[in-house]
């Protein structure tokens, strides 16, 4: 009885709150099932991570399944396989969709939770509207992407992070979410060191640090061995798209793909889709000879030292790219585009006077809130990096962190409103 009081008691303190998530998960559902057809979409990516899954969940070999990072599609096949046994795996992206709508309902819950911890209540609930009805995160909720997994994951661990930093089990919890968030999306990779440098500055819990070194390093090294397993020594890596990517980004490529023994298979990234059809790599070695792209990428560099600057540019397409050009006008995505882009531009104004409200001493908040807000802004920072050494940039990839940018904000838009 005492338990149920005490659940009541935390139901009716964040009354208001719990409301918006159950309409934020129904305004999902009610937009996905009457303006999309999610079956529509399994082309490219989304295509090939419900086709491994559905092999995977069938107990069938799938070749490639490492081209892409694998842990993404071994998540779905764990949901295909009962629907498989049941004999009702045509049902399968339904349920996808709705599983991705509860997962970004997961993450926006913790996002409230943070935003109240460093801020206040009321500035909680106004973020959490805007999460609600921040259509980028529902045009992703209907396609089969990684992302849908790594935006829960990565906010469950910087909730354990921010509001439990004294419990002995937080390292535990974040490097179980953010290690679990890097072999869905390797792009995050950079980010954890960076956490490291910034809680050795911050001198945190050493048994939270040590803790999260620990359980981070034994889930990227399982997913390192169940790679090496299932190609049968061919890949040792987490995923084998690093050298390819590398290649695609400094020799200023569409596509690098490679012909073989009867077959062909290609990667490109959707931010290049003009490029001229001449701008591609073929080659006849497979993606798990990393080494090999790598130095292809190392040879571009070489030879023309100029991609050192031009690069740069590379960071920018994470703005202003393609976005999935494939799906057309679903669902008024393109109509929403342009003011979600805005809003995005606006964010970042605010981002940079926050920073400089720091610098000068101008905005005023509390050293716990100042530390994560830092800590935020690094993890930010990390993307362009990583996009600039390893990656070509797309649009999709900043949409997962855009939450970082609404809360590095808040304190400039507060302190604007208090000076008026």
């Amino acid at each position: 009885m005492r338990s149920i009081n005490k659940f009541l008691e935390v139901l009716k303190e964040d009354i208001l709150a719990y409301a918006l998530l159950v309409f934020g998960f129904l305004f999902r559902l009610f937009y996905i099932f009457l303006f999309t057809t999610p079956e529509k979409y399994l082309w490219s990516d989304p295509g090939g991570y419900d086709h491994r899954a559905l092999q995977m969940a069938k107990d069938q070999y799938i070749m490639f399944s490492t081209y892409w990072p694998p842990f993404f599609h071994m998540v779905l096949s764990l949901i295909y396989r009962p629907l498989v046994w049941l004999g009702i795996e045509n049902w399968r992206i339904k349920i996808d969709v709705v599983i991705f709508a509860l997962l970004y309902i997961v993450g926006f819950w913790c996002i409230y939770q943070i935003v109240k911890k460093l801020f206040s209540k009321k500035t909680a609930l106004i973020v959490l509207l805007i999460l609600i009805l921040w259509y980028p995160f529902i045009f992703l909720n209907y396609v089969i992407m990684s992302e849908n997994l790594f935006f829960p994951l990565f906010f469950l661990g910087l909730y354990f992070l921010i509001t439990r930093s004294e419990k002995p089990l937080t390292g535990f919890w974040l490097g179980l979410f953010w290690g679990l968030a890097t072999i869905t999306r390797p792009i995050f990779i950079l980010a954890l060191p960076l956490f490291v440098i910034w809680g050795l500055y911050y001198k945190i819990n050493w048994r939270l640090l040590i803790n999260f070194v620990i359980v981070t390093a034994i889930i990227i090294a399982s997913m390192m061995l169940f790679n090496f397993y299932y190609t049968k020594g061919a890949e040792k890596s987490i995923s084998s798209s690093g050298g390819f990517n590398f290649a695609m980004s400094w020799c200023d490529v569409k596509s690098v793909g490679f012909r073989n023994s009867g077959y062909s298979f290609w990667f490109g990234s959707v931010a290049n889709i003009d490029y001229p059809d001449s701008k591609k790599i073929f080659t006849e070695v497979p993606f798990e000879n990393q080494k090999y792209y790598y130095q292809i990428g190392f040879n571009c560099i070489k030879n023309h030292p100029e991609i050192l600057l031009k690069n740069f540019y590379s960071a920018v397409k994470l703005f202003h790219s393609h976005l999935f050009p494939t799906i057309g006008n679903v669902a008024y995505w393109e109509n929403f585009r342009a003011t979600f882009k805005f809003l995005i531009g606006l964010f970042l104004l605010f981002d940079l006077l926050t920073i400089l409200g720091f610098l000068t001493k101008k905005i005023e908040i509390s050293k716990e809130t100042e530390k994560y807000l830092c800590l935020m802004l690094l993890i930010v920072l990390s993307l362009p990096i990583i996009i600039y050494l390893q990656n070509v940039g797309e649009e999709r990839y900043l949409i997962p962190y855009q939450p970082l940018l609404i809360i590095l904000a808040i304190p400039a838009i507060n302190s604007l409103f208090k000076s008026t």
